[in-house]
């Protein structure tokens, strides 16, 4: 039988492959395929709402770059995250697959993350072991082995010698052949260690998968991560396709100088899947290695799970974008395109939301801008520097009117929002950007108008 990793070395040495079968790296070296699922977001329910919660479907399945999600699954059996049941982790894969996502489902104890032991990895498979077949009934998911198994000083034969064990124990006892996920070592950090040992991984269907932040270091360098690390991810010795299973910026409590945004640009380039934290999961509010609160904790959905006081953990609650949203979302399928910042999900200084008017786009629109110094301000994140038009998705009910555009902290136009009761779109030209975070402001002005969104162009 020729496998994957035959037709992966072969193709290496030269020999003609089909172009369906392998896909082109433009670093120029030898050539990986691409694993077969799409970007997504990670899930953290296990330590909120005893594991009960609405999981928000209905907002994800607005948001169509949102193809696979990562399930993040605290064992019940080793007594953490609340009140947990098996039943409770099945729900949560079963409604991925009724909602149209591909699923990839995480073993994820927090003593084994960062750990050296082999034994913890077993331990990891013999629980895919004996909760494989209860879990994969009438339904379908991939397996992750372990989050984040291995800290920095891990080495590339400990490696390999410990996931080779851990994969057969799962092969041996389950019926599952589909592909394995297993993190990069160093907290999913040490690119090099874990394409080092591909080569010596004697499964055919793994897939490799880094997690980058701003302070992501590449302990086997010596080093932060950076973009070059996905190219020799890419490159592993075993040909295998690569994924970003995580990747979040600095609202996440994290203030490292790690370059997070380039390095998932990057392997978004390589035709990696890459998977944003996170959609919701952390108690309310996070706070830094000062003490001081996170803008959001980094969630994408609001209201927060483990937020008793927002109704969180209700099956009813409706959720909506929060304002690390867009950062997260705009680096889904591909990177740098065309935005839409549905400004009601964003922050407002004297303003508010309504449903008023209808014809918005959203969950409402901004109104109220009638005082000095009223405003609303989102976030949107660029791939790379340069210019990019800008739109105001507007009405001005009552005459024409005027605004202040505000880019990182200047203003770069006064656009006219001419008369009109119904929404309509207003150019603005085009602004400078810097790569990664920037804020676009809208100011009063002349006031009494709506704000729908603002669309920043490719």
């Amino acid at each position: 039988m020729v496998t994957r990793r035959d037709l992966l070395k072969t193709s290496a040495t030269g020999a003609l492959v089909g172009a369906s079968v392998l896909a082109s790296s433009t670093s120029g070296s030898a050539a990986t395929v691409d694993a077969p699922f799409g970007d997504g977001v990670n899930i953290l329910p296990s330590y909120s709402c005893n594991g009960e919660q609405n999981l928000g479907w209905d907002l994800m399945n607005k948001h169509d770059k949102i193809q696979t999600v990562r399930i993040e699954m605290e064992p019940p059996q080793k007594n953490r995250g609340d009140d947990l049941e098996m039943a409770d982790l099945k729900r949560w894969i079963d409604e991925a697959n009724w909602n149209g996502k591909d699923v990839i489902a995480t073993f994820h104890h927090k003593p084994y993350i960062g750990s050296d032991s082999k034994s913890d990895l077993m331990e990891a498979a013999q629980w895919w072991a004996d909760n494989y077949w209860y879990l994969s009934q009438d339904t379908d998911f991939r397996i992750n082995l372990c989050n984040e198994w291995g800290d920095h000083d891990l080495g590339r034969w400990t490696y390999q010698d410990a996931y080779n064990d851990a994969i057969t124990k799962i092969r041996n006892n389950t019926s599952y052949s589909g592909d394995i996920v297993i993190d990069c070592p160093g907290w999913g950090q040490n690119t090099h260690v874990a394409a080092d040992a591909a080569g010596d991984l004697t499964d055919d269907n793994l897939i490799l998968s880094s997690h980058i932040y701003p302070t992501a270091y590449n302990g086997d360098q010596n080093r932060n991560v950076q973009p070059s690390d996905m190219d020799y991810l890419s490159n592993n010795d075993g040909g295998y396709p690569c994924m970003l299973g995580e990747f979040g910026d600095e609202s996440c409590c994290d203030k490292g100088d790690t370059d997070w945004s380039a390095i998932v640009d990057r392997a978004n380039e390589l035709n990696f899947p890459v998977f944003g934290w996170v959609w919701n999961g952390y108690e309310d509010p996070q706070y830094d290695e000062n003490g001081d609160p996170c803008e959001d904790g980094c969630l994408m959905a609001w209201p927060a799970w483990g937020n008793s006081s927002q109704n969180g953990c209700s099956r009813d609650t409706f959720y909506e974008r929060d304002s690390h949203f867009n950062t997260i979302y705009s680096k889904l399928g591909g990177g740098n395109e065309t935005q839409y910042l549905n400004a009601e999900y964003y922050e407002l200084g004297g303003t508010y939301t309504s449903t008023s008017r209808s014809g918005y786009w959203g969950d409402s629109y901004v109104t109220g801008f009638d005082e000095s110094g009223d405003y609303v301000k989102v976030w949107f994140d660029s791939a790379t520097s340069g210019n990019r038009r800008v739109k105001i998705r507007y009405a001005s009910p009552y005459d024409d009117k005027r605004c202040y555009l505000n880019v990182n902290g200047d203003t770069v136009a006064e656009p006219d929002l001419w008369y009109s009761t119904d929404f309509r779109t207003v150019d603005t030209g085009e602004h400078y950007f810097t790569a990664g975070n920037n804020e676009i402001t809208i100011w009063k002005n002349w006031g009494y108008y709506d704000i729908d969104c603002i669309i920043v162009e490719a």
